[in-house]
């Protein structure tokens, strides 16, 4: 058979893609997946399906170099769903001045009003204001009503408007800053991953199939244009033949994919020995994503509540200085393992970028992702801004009650709360604790980043077509041309839906 659309990746845009393209019952799809199906909800492992916790057991075992000489793991779900299936379930929308960049950057239809329509079509979110909420769409957002926070939750939110920061009741709100109860794609403790919310209502269809447990190795081509893709199965090598493919494998896969398919920086390929089949230099390059400081609070009261929320309340502030609105969010994570408190602060808005290279030619071999944080100068002053206001929440007096009064650094350090502020007064010594303990908010963007022909490193146009390849997309977290302020699941989902309908409009 000659599948219409072969899409590779079942994750927050993949998944989404392949049930919209279904939809036509004379279109013929192939999604393709590495990892476990679970087509229901019954039939999920529970420790996939509770927000209550992130799992980690169905992971593909990437690390990441974080700065230079320092690696870590990189959590990437590997499973129908994707990361969708596996994160904290914390549904942001990026803020309209993120979009509006991007179509600044030549990338028109891809402006805040232009992307409104389709965040509210995504959603189902019956609390929101109407003006820029959806109701009846696949994905729920749900907030915890304040009444119901529990008790550290709720010392979080007190020790926010404490410190001045705002109320907000909405954190998707075009005009929102400040601390509130944070949008959960949820429902009633249940993640609702992309595979619940578009697959589940799409199997059933004869036109779709679904193989899963396959790692793709590459897309086919015939000169310059697409034929199909190449894959392993249970260790066999197999290909399918499609008119179209869009990768969808995440801003780690989808990169990966189209250099080992001869897509890339000519020179990195050839060292390789892989034949070059387009010389796109901007492959696995503009890597972007949110660094993140934390420490970790010890409740007084022993082991930690295996039933708590893992967070309920969100905090989204301006850096001191910073030109960038809300480039900075925090968080209070209940952790079942001790310490069991984390706070942890994020720079929303990085400047800092980062590459992506192939160590081999091999689809099992993992990339060498060089994350490269915290190596802009003003990435460092406002991290270091958030390190200080971290160290202001611990030591707050509406948290005390809830920790045994000291701090536990990614480093091992543990430090009296009380002593905190002093110890990273001097900008010397925040600025080695940040090289030594920042790290990742597992949002990677970027590698295959949209632009227009004046954009020497663009890999796709805005309509996410490879430049120089017939009949291939890449629609996901990779095609980003900028990080948005935001947790990136829901923009991965209407990436989804624009790229879907922009294939149907075509064919």
């Amino acid at each position: 058979m000659v599948f219409d659309d072969i899409v590779i990746g079942a994750g927050s845009a993949g998944a989404v893609l392949a049930a919209r393209l279904s939809e036509d019952p004379d279109r013929q799809v192939l999604l393709i997946e590495a990892g476990p199906d679970y087509p229901t909800a019954q039939q999920t492992p529970v420790g996939v399906l509770a927000t209550r916790r992130v799992p980690f057991d169905h992971d593909w075992g990437y690390t990441a170099e974080v700065v230079p000489g320092r690696r870590a793991p990189y959590p990437r779900g590997r499973l129908t769903g994707g990361s969708s299936a596996v994160n904290a379930a914390l549904a942001l929308r990026g803020l309209p001045e993120d979009y509006d960049e991007w179509a600044l950057k030549g990338n028109d239809e891809w402006g805040w009003n232009a992307l409104l329509p389709v965040f509210r079509q995504i959603e189902d979110d019956p609390a929101g204001d109407p003006a820029f909420h959806g109701t009846g769409g696949p994905t729920p957002v749900q907030r915890t009503p304040e009444n119901q926070l529990t008790p550290v939750h709720a010392a979080f939110l007190r020790t926010c408007l404490g410190l001045g920061h705002p109320f907000t009741a909405d954190h998707n709100a075009p005009d929102s800053t400040g601390a509130g109860p944070g949008p959960a794609n949820e429902r009633d403790g249940i993640r609702i991953s992309t595979s619940l919310a578009y697959l589940s209502k799409a199997r059933s269809r004869p036109n779709l199939t679904i193989r899963t447990g396959c790692v793709t190795d590459r897309v086919l081509l015939s000169g310059t244009r697409v034929t199909g893709v190449g894959f392993e199965c249970d260790g066999v090598r197999e290909q399918a033949a499609g008119r179209r493919v869009t990768l969808a494998a995440g801003a780690v896969g989808s990169p990966a994919i189209l250099l080992r398919s001869g897509i890339g920086p000519a020179g990195e390929l050839a060292a390789l020995g892989i034949e070059v089949a387009a010389d796109l230099p901007g492959v696995g390059t503009n890597l972007l994503d949110h660094a993140q400081l934390a420490l970790s609070l010890t409740p007084p009261a022993g082991p930690a509540d295996a039933a708590a929320p893992y967070w309920q309340t969100v905090l989204q502030w301006t850096a001191p200085g910073s030109a960038d609105r809300n480039d900075m969010q925090s968080l209070l994570i209940h952790q079942v393992a001790q310490p069991a408190l984390r706070l942890a602060t994020s720079l929303m808005r990085p400047h800092s970028c980062g590459v992506l290279r192939l160590a081999d030619r091999s689809p099992h071999t993992p990339p060498d992702i060089q994350l490269n944080l915290a190596s802009d100068p003003e990435d460092i002053r406002r991290l270091t801004e958030g390190l200080r206001h971290l160290c202001t929440l611990a030591a707050s007096p509406e948290l005390a009650a809830h920790h045994d009064g000291t701090a536990t650094f990614d480093d091992g350090q543990v430090l009296p709360v009380a002593n905190l502020s002093e110890r990273f007064a001097d900008p010397d010594s925040a600025t080695e604790h940040i090289q030594r303990t920042v790290s990742h908010y597992v949002h990677l963007v970027g590698g295959a980043r949209m632009g227009p022909d004046s954009d020497p490193e663009a890999v796709v146009d805005q309509r996410c077509r490879v430049r120089g390849i017939e009949g291939l997309r890449v629609a996901d977290a990779s095609v980003m041309p900028d990080i948005p302020r935001a947790n990136t699941h829901l923009t991965c989902v209407v990436i989804g839906e624009r790229v879907a309908a922009w294939i149907r409009a075509e064919q």
